[in-house]
């Protein structure tokens, strides 16, 4: 069996919310749902959301290097991993409540 340790040098892996501890300011998305506000409307699941995307990159010689964000809209076509729902972006977001008048 191989085993190998990491060096002493090595930082350790912390889960966020130890290191948060004590910054009751932050506030922590768990969540692509709460980060995004996206979900499946399929089969509800948030983590497995693929959206095309664009973004500017600099060609070097041995590929490419990211010279942007990435940028969606809401009529980016979308796709949950999990149950193979396909749409645009905007299908993925909640339906809006209807208010009563």
């Amino acid at each position: 069996m191989n085993t190998t340790t990491p060096p002493e040098s090595a930082t350790p892996r912390v889960p966020i919310q130890q290191r948060l501890e004590g910054h009751a300011d932050t506030v922590i998305m768990t969540s692509v749902r709460e980060t995004f506000g996206l979900a499946c409307p399929r089969c509800d699941h948030d983590d497995h959301i693929l959206i095309e995307a664009t973004e500017f990159v600099r060609l070097v010689p041995d590929g490419t290097i990211s010279a942007s964000d990435q940028e969606w809209a809401l009529d980016s076509k979308a796709h949950c991993a999990k149950c193979d729902y396909s749409g645009i972006v905007a299908d993925f977001e909640p339906p809006c409540e209807e208010v009563a008048s």
